[in-house]
């Protein structure tokens, strides 16, 4: 196998990226691609799988295999019955034998070829690719294969991936299923662990976000916490983006100490039930603070009037549930964890601070 430094000191100056459709799998590939400074020398193949109808229910099988199978529905049964979608047309099909016959072809030339995979479907054609030119290719398997670990050059995969081998993780996996979790061995010379995935946001591709972004951000206040949200999956193909933007808010607003000093008079001493009424005049000053004290007060502010612009209604609904979330938040994230799992479920945070008061504002005055 050649070595690893190979590939870093010039030896290696082209690379195939085989993918499976898949922008997480693809996206580590190329951010490994571009690292080693082959951003524009490098080609995409895909390996498909058959789509639509039956095929949902053959993804279990090995891909050549479901091609064939695909194909004899396809002469039994005829093309209009079982539909299927060939993925992207401008994406040559991964062909692990035309791959190597080009490795071999051109070695004298450009020196060997790099091949860099991810994902379980494209490990059968980046081996063949190895087994067919193993002097004139450096293979990489991003993401674990499982087995077979000594057919690639390189695996790349997260240190979790491991976690099976660990003492803890081995008192919860009864005994007689432990051979069929893998992996099973610790990692070998030919395995780089990472923390997570690996990715395209280098140095670069970070100056282009900013100079994109520019005059958009530039009239918001700052400090400015910016969170990426995925978007469809194989399995989700429209993601519950409001939801997940209000618990991601949520999340957001509870590490708020960091930008807000005054809110770390909540965090110092989360309220147990001992500390009631001092942990309410610091939640009553962070409020004001924060301008978010009317979500308390009844009856609440005036709303809009019936006549006024849809718009306007709407920008007040929005505002105040915006309130809403700040203040159960703030309450939530200075709770002790007990409070916090006998509140949690209480959406509004005017009924979640009138349930802590039935809890211990009489408790707190018999204290005094």
């Amino acid at each position: 196998m050649k070595a690893m430094p190979e590939i870093l000191d010039g030896a290696i100056r082209r690379a195939v990226v085989i993918g499976n459709g898949f922008a997480g799998a693809e996206n580590q590939c190329i951010g490994l691609v571009r690292a080693l400074g082959l951003s524009n020398r490098h080609s995409l193949y895909r390996v498909t799988r058959p789509r639509g109808g039956i095929n949902r229910w053959l993804r279990w099988l090995p891909v050549s295999l479901h091609k064939k199978i695909e194909y004899v529905i396809r002469k039994l049964c005829g093309n209009s019955r079982f539909q299927t979608s060939k993925g992207i047309s401008d994406v040559l099909e991964a062909d692990a034998h035309h791959i190597a016959t080009v490795a071999r072809e051109t070695f004298r030339k450009d020196g060997p070829l790099l091949v860099v995979a991810s994902g379980r479907d494209t490990i059968s054609v980046a081996s063949s690719i190895k087994r067919l030119a193993p002097e004139n290719v450096f293979l990489v398997q991003i993401q674990h294969p499982r087995w077979h670990l000594s057919r690639f050059d390189l695996v790349i995969t997260p240190r979790h991936d491991y976690y099976p081998l660990t003492p803890h993780a081995q008192q919860q996996i009864p005994w007689f299923l432990r051979r069929w979790v893998t992996p099973w061995e610790p990692p070998g010379r030919n395995v780089v662990l990472t923390v997570g995935a690996l990715h395209q946001a280098d140095s670069t591709a970070l100056r282009v976000a900013a100079s994109a972004w520019h005059d958009e951000l530039a009239t918001l206040p700052k400090p400015l916490l910016v969170v990426n949200v995925g978007g469809p999956t194989g399995k989700v193909v429209n993601p519950p983006i409001e939801a997940l933007a209000m618990e991601l808010k949520a999340q957001i607003i509870i590490k708020m100490s960091s930008f807000n000093p005054l809110a770390t008079i909540l965090s110092q001493k989360p309220m147990d039930g001992t500390n009631y009424k001092q942990w309410k005049t610091n939640l009553d000053i962070v409020l004001q603070f924060e301008k978010l004290n009317f979500v308390l007060t009844t009856p609440i502010p005036a709303q809009p009037a019936e006549d006024a612009p849809e718009a306007t209604k709407a920008q007040f609904q929005h505002e105040k549930e915006k309130a809403n979330v700040a203040v159960r938040c703030y309450i939530l994230a200075s709770l002790a964890s007990h409070l916090q799992e006998q509140v949690n479920m209480i959406k509004s945070g005017a009924a979640m601070l009138q349930t802590l008061d039935g809890m211990f504002a009489t408790s707190s005055s018999s204290a005094r």
